[in-house]
């Protein structure tokens, strides 16, 4: 997907991590991938599962290794960015998601009993890139996003292989299905949809978009909602909403992103 970058992650309580990585190899050996195989969304060409786990067989493979989002309750945050035709700087696009998720963490977090969390991520690549990515990511936390400080995200955020986690393999197909589905070739990510969008983060209204799924830029939405969730078109032809209650509704959602100067900008009330 050219022109689209993703970056997210699974939620999961420290308690069931230990379980989830019991779970992943028995789930792997139930399909006889080989323990030291890594899961990928986008497998290297030349490893096991290209070679040896092809349609229907990683199809059931994979749906079988997403189901653990259920079994541990997990809650998934994915931010996507489309260039839109021009030529994408991914570097800058994956920090501007990177800050998107750290915001819908933050709020996650405020939410929950103990509150405190960490993010483990993917070794970026090389020594240098991870030392970028660790000092920019203080500074992030430091300062802020611009709109949210996550004072809530206990420390900087930590790397490791992700061949050698679980549950950055999970958050791997999650955030690959999840990308895809927001592309035109969508056919593949289709087959596991149904299985990822019920583990979505999302508000008190039970919205996901803007939520636990961020897309930019927001003309993305009308392209992706009637696809990815249809169901929130249905539902939303079956309401009459005034102007005035529209200008209310989306004022109360984004009001944990916006100043009260921003929110009179573009929700102004009548």
């Amino acid at each position: 997907y050219k022109q689209y970058v993703g970056v997210g992650g699974v939620i999961l309580h420290d308690d069931k991590i230990n379980s989830l990585c019991t779970l992943f190899k028995q789930k792997k050996q139930v399909h006889h991938i080989p323990i030291e195989e890594e899961i990928k969304w986008s497998p290297d060409k030349d490893s096991w599962v290209v070679k040896n786990l092809t349609g229907d067989n990683r199809i059931s493979a994979y749906s079988d290794i997403l189901d653990l989002l259920k079994k541990f309750n997990s809650k998934t945050l994915v931010a996507v960015f489309q260039g839109m035709g021009k030529k994408l700087n991914t570097k800058e696009a994956k920090w501007k998601c990177i800050k998107f998720i750290t915001e819908r963490f933050q709020f996650y977090l405020q939410g929950q009993e103990d509150k405190n969390g960490i993010i483990i991520a993917d070794f970026p690549g090389s020594g240098k890139e991870e030392k970028e990515l660790l000092q920019k990511y203080f500074q992030l936390k430091e300062n802020g996003t611009g709109y949210v400080k996550p004072e809530n995200i206990v420390m900087n955020l930590l790397t490791t292989e992700s061949h050698l986690n679980p549950a950055l393999q999970l958050a791997d197909l999650v955030v690959g299905i999840t990308t895809g589905m927001c592309t035109p070739q969508r056919v593949n990510a289709s087959h596991y949809w149904e299985i990822i969008k019920r583990s979505f983060y999302c508000n008190q209204q039970g919205q996901v978009i803007g939520c636990g799924l961020k897309v930019y830029p927001k003309e993305m939405v009308e392209k992706i909602l009637p696809i990815m969730f249809p169901e929130v078109i249905e539902e939303t032809e079956k309401l009459e909403e005034s102007y005035e209650e529209y200008v209310e509704r989306m004022r109360y959602l984004y009001s944990v992103l916006m100043s009260k100067e921003e929110l009179d900008l573009h929700f102004p009330r009548p």
